[in-house]
């Protein structure tokens, strides 16, 4: 599982320009894990990207290690500090 975490987590600090401001947060619930990323307003667009396509490549990443870890799903949200 921390390697999972650490994975989100480096990937998402990569997008913004103040690490110091991001908070991930993670549940585990069975074979499920649910990532919480909040980021400052200014900041959502880098994660985000253009309709989506930014987290939906950092989720696809996740999931990919995660079944690789015995996991059966990922989810990340993205909300705003």
């Amino acid at each position: 599982m921390d390697e999972l975490y650490n994975t989100v987590k480096f990937l998402i600090r990569c997008l913004v320009d103040n690490v110091d401001k991001v908070d991930i947060s993670s549940e585990v619930s069975g074979k499920k894990v649910k990532f919480i990323v909040r980021v400052p307003d200014n900041e959502m667009g880098k994660v985000l990207g253009q309709g989506g396509k930014t987290i939906n490549a950092v989720r696809a990443v996740a999931s990919t290690l995660a079944r690789r870890l015995g996991k059966t799903k990922v989810q990340i949200m993205v909300e705003s500090l």
